[in-house]
């Protein structure tokens, strides 16, 4: 008999539908690599062991990943790799194909190692909370649209293939999931990802409110003001003859975004933004380098987007731009 932490949101997959519906996601071929998050006790990793050529799998409960082990064992298979720990902190080998049925705490953190993970792989399965996937799948403009849906979409195209009744894990968890697919855009997009979730946190302290008084924080200012001084100190270039909020608020103006509030823009408006800002020397490194930043953002964003709690640049054409809603 295994004991499962309901309170460290330990589920076990029981329903032997929800299963084939997993597995017939994947895709599989019978030269994949098969990366598998939360083995549990392997009632996924016995059905994809005879599909793909390995499967590398990594279950932080020791209990579990002996039990996964010995029932992989007894059905005479050989090509299982048995990881135990964090699947977080440790680094993910190459891969073809992943599955992942973690805490719903972890999606998060999970979905960006995935999506920034190289080489490239071929598709993802998660099983993530209901309001998580709202969030992740939502387009401009809807209620859901975040910071995460605009970070993931960047990379990858995620979309519902299930809704999953509670029903089909035990214990029954006290919230609704369902099953998605991830896609990574290919080629990825060539700009860096810190970079890029950098600008999408200061858009997004506020996402009704216009990108420009985003970065009128003073906080935002400081930090963007000293990377840009630090920047032309290196490429051995003068400072513009403005103050920096003016010169900052110029480059917001040549972008066209200035005036739209973040929930609007698709991710091919934000990556123009930052190209317009890199083109007048002004990055964003230091807003993931300096904790206070950080985490000062990040309480802000908590409170408009609690759901994380559970758990180069392209220039933008002008049918993007004309996309956009018109700003009163």
């Amino acid at each position: 008999m295994i004991y499962l932490e309901k309170s460290s949101g330990q589920y076990i997959i029981t329903n032997d539908a929800l299963v084939d519906k997993i597995i017939s996601s994947l895709d599989l071929r019978s030269t994949d690599t098969v990366l598998e998050l939360g083995t549990g006790s392997g009632a996924i990793t016995t059905r994809l062991l005879p599909l793909a050529r390995h499967v590398v799998a990594n279950e932080s409960d020791s209990i579990l990943a002996s039990e996964a082990s010995s029932r992989v064992k007894s059905e005479g298979f050989t090509n299982l790799e048995m990881l135990k720990g964090d699947a977080i902190t440790r680094p993910f080998p190459r891969f073809d194909v992943c599955f992942a049925n973690l805490p719903f705490s972890l999606s998060a953190p999970v979905l960006f190692k995935l999506i920034s993970h190289r080489p490239l792989w071929r598709s993802a399965v998660m099983i993530l909370q209901r309001e998580f996937t709202d969030a992740l799948i939502a387009d401009p403009g809807e209620r859901n649209y975040s910071r995460l849906s605009m970070n993931a979409a960047v990379f990858a195209r995620s979309e519902r293939v299930h809704r999953i009744n509670g029903a089909c894990f035990y214990p029954v968890p006290p919230v609704e999931s369902a099953l998605v697919r991830l896609t990574p855009r290919n080629p990825p997009p060539l700009f860096d990802f810190n970079e890029f979730n950098a600008l999408t946190r200061v858009a997004f302290i506020e996402k009704k409110r216009a990108i420009k008084s985003m970065f009128d924080r003073p906080f935002v200012l400081k930090t963007l003001a000293t990377n840009y001084k630090n920047y032309c100190s290196f490429h051995r270039i003068p400072t513009s003859s403005l103050p920096f909020p003016k010169y900052l608020r110029s480059a917001l103006d040549d972008s066209g975004l200035a005036d739209y509030p973040a929930k609007h823009l698709a991710p091919e408006a934000m990556e123009h933004l930052l190209g317009v800002l890199h083109d007048r020397g002004i990055y964003f490194t230091s807003l993931v380098a300096n904790k206070k930043l950080s985490e000062s953002v990040e309480d802000i964003e908590q409170s408009v987007f609690p759901i994380e709690q559970h758990p180069v640049t392209e220039v933008v054409t002008e049918s993007v731009m004309e996309a956009l809603p018109s700003v009163s």
